[in-house]
């Protein structure tokens, strides 16, 4: 057993009953006896309100929804003396930059057991009066990472040994961090692994937070659960100067003890606010599409990164001024950092953010599924208002879905089935009354169909008949790929539909003004042609709409001008319709074969962010960039004139 001083701070104290079927018998009886599974991820966002019971909602869970969670607030009284933190993180520091990276967030605590403990902003202590003394320490029969984790009662004169013994009665064990100073700041994070075994309903393992290091409100767990990775966002606690987190542990005086609660590699975050604020900057027309992810990598890793912004360099260089950025999870949940770390960057370049959440959002993919669609919905709602309120001030446009009429391909691993228009409609509906509630400057798009053809239009009309007298987007959105039959040439094939509309576009600025909507106007959330022609890893079943790279750059700028100059309000002629246009997409990459896994309509293919980050051997070449990322295409010269 190792000894130091810890101290810990608490901020919002929950009492957060886990009610799940006991599974004693599944959990190994040592660490050494089973391999790891994989970990649920869950995101909390805790709020603390004054006087009043602290206000919580479960943001997202990756785990199944069969598991029963009850949580109930809880306010917790710290009855120690806390002691003096050997070291102390107080103001905010400026901004992390390296080269053009802004990083606003910093990193309070880092613990994960394997050095001395506790150590630095952190302390123990057991304040239980019954004349023993057990408190918080690191162990080596169950890491979840490493070769140790915390457990409550190893510590101490009277610490008890975890391989021999269950948790002892009486126990209120504190392990306690901070005080830190959030007076810069806008966010507060805490992240942390957590084991459980506790059979007595009035015994709790539990993290909080604490803005006077004695009332501490959070979240409080108890029933059985394997290693579950926990993001717990502290709201009501910025801008104060002394905030404390910490995690415990009490039980009554029963004997219906059990191994008790185990944590690892704990974190502690605080997000300060940026120097930049790009929520009402409108810097231009013209956009791209970014991955999140780096194609080039190979793995999960961030597009825009310490050590690595040449994406954004080359935006500049390209005169982009608006960049589409999806939300994608990986893992089970959303890196919210890696996010703000991105948006944060292109904002203080002076580029603005279209944010994209879709089935990419979260983990669990039954829209589609009358048994569980609610739920569901439920679910991307909380999340989508979670994100709109976590990027306010910074993201100001939302768009509602990606191509959600595309055709169902049953053996796709990647890509979800055709989101049915009864679906879509409730779906659009919540997800638009969510990041209102938030943030009622926000605008939200409707998800961009993924062609601008007729059959496309009809699904627009079917959304509108489920909709009702309901028209919840500030924006339509459109792809108006090339399909077969006209080839790839804008000249040709946007004039399509004539002589009843003047081109392809039109018919859906009609369907809107039918609904009362024809004043709204419209985003190209998606355009561009595969220059893969002639290539021997080209998708070979989108041979008749592929273009060379000359033809690529040739047919960019007369889209543009089509666009912009041809069509105009229903019924309003010179009143321009759509206002954005965004290319698709920044670099050419790679990608399984779509021909065999993804859907269609009309010959154009959808391919997920996941998809590009496998790195696949077809040909996907709708960049302004080559596959380095780096190397310019003639198309360039066409986006940037």
């Amino acid at each position: 057993m190792r000894k130091t001083v810890v101290i810990l701070a608490i901020l919002i104290t929950l009492a957060v009953l886990f009610q799940v079927p006991s599974q004693a018998s599944s959990l190994p009886s040592s660490p050494a006896s089973t391999p790891q599974p994989e970990v649920p991820q869950v995101v909390i966002s805790v709020t603390l309100q004054g006087e009043a019971e602290p206000t919580y909602h479960v943001v997202s869970d990756s785990a199944s929804r069969e598991r029963q969670v009850q949580i109930t607030p809880i306010t917790l009284r710290f009855s120690g003396q806390l002691s003096a933190p050997s070291v102390l993180l107080s103001k905010a520091k400026p901004a992390a930059t390296t080269a053009n990276f802004v990083d606003n967030w910093d990193l309070l605590l880092e613990e994960d057991f394997e050095g001395s403990f506790p150590r630095g902003s952190c302390a123990v202590y057991d304040v239980s009066d019954d004349g023993f003394e057990r408190t918080w320490d690191d162990d080596d029969f169950r890491p979840f990472d490493g070769s140790w984790a915390g457990w409550p009662a190893n510590g101490g004169a009277n610490g008890v040994d975890p391989a021999v013994s269950d948790y002892p009665a009486n126990l209120d064990s504190w392990l306690i961090c901070g005080p830190y100073d959030l007076s810069n700041a806008q966010k507060f994070l805490v992240k942390f692994y957590r084991w459980m075994e506790i059979n007595d309903a009035d015994d709790m393992v539990f993290v909080g937070a604490s803005t006077d290091g004695q009332n501490f409100s959070g979240l409080g767990w108890h029933g059985t659960q394997a290693w579950v990775h926990y993001n717990v966002w502290f709201g009501g606690v910025a801008g104060d100067d002394s905030v404390w987190v910490a995690w415990g542990f009490q039980s009554d005086d029963d004997e219906d003890l059990a191994e008790g609660a185990w944590i690892d590699d704990l974190e502690v975050w605080r997000y300060n606010t940026p120097g930049a604020v790009c929520g009402s900057l409108d810097p231009g027309n013209k956009g791209i599409v970014l991955p999140p992810y780096d194609p080039t990598v190979g793995e999960p890793v961030p597009i825009i990164r310490a050590g690595d912004t040449i994406a954004v360099d080359k935006l500049k260089a390209a005169g982009v001024n608006w960049v589409r950025l999806g939300f994608v999870q990986m893992d089970g949940i959303v890196d919210w950092q890696a996010y703000d770390r991105m948006v944060d960057t292109l904002c203080a370049q002076g580029i603005s953010v279209l944010g994209l959440v879709n089935h990419e959002t979260l983990v669990h993919q039954d829209f589609n599924d009358p048994a569980s669609a609610a739920e569901y919905r439920q679910e991307f709602a909380d999340t989508v208002g979670f994100i709109a309120d976590h990027f306010e001030g910074r993201i100001a446009y939302w768009e509602v879905w990606n191509e959600e009429n595309l055709d169902e391909k049953p053996d796709d691993p990647y890509n979800p089935p055709r989101v049915d228009p009864q679906r879509y409609a409730p779906l659009l509906d919540e997800a638009y009354q969510s990041i209102k509630a938030v943030n009622p400057q926000a605008q939200v798009i409707f998800g961009g169909l993924a062609s601008a053809w007729g059959d496309s239009n009809d699904y627009f009309v079917e959304v509108y008949s489920w909709l009702g007298s309901s028209t919840p987007f500030d924006y339509f959105a459109v792809h108006p790929y090339p399909r077969p039959d006209e080839g790839p040439d804008p000249q040709v094939y946007m004039y399509a539909d004539r002589p009843q509309y003047d081109t392809i576009v039109d018919k859906f600025l009609k369907t809107m003004s039918d609904n009362d909507d024809g004043d709204k106007r419209v985003w190209i959330t998606e355009v561009g042609w595969n220059s893969s022609k002639g290539s021997p890893t080209r998708p070979v079943c989108l041979d008749p709409v592929l273009v060379y790279e000359s033809e690529q750059a040739a047919y960019l700028k007369p889209m543009f001008d089509i666009l912009f100059d041809e069509v105009d309000v229903w019924g309003s002629p010179g009143i321009p319709a759509i206002e954005k246009v965004v290319w698709y997409q920044y670099m050419d990459v790679g990608v399984d074969d779509p021909c065999t896994l993804s859907r269609s309509v009309n010959g154009h293919m959808y391919v997920s962010f996941r998809d590009m980050v496998q790195a696949g051997s077809v040909d996907w070449w709708f960049g302004l960039y080559r596959g380095d990322k780096v190397t310019p295409k003639e198309t360039w010269c066409a986006y940037l004139a």
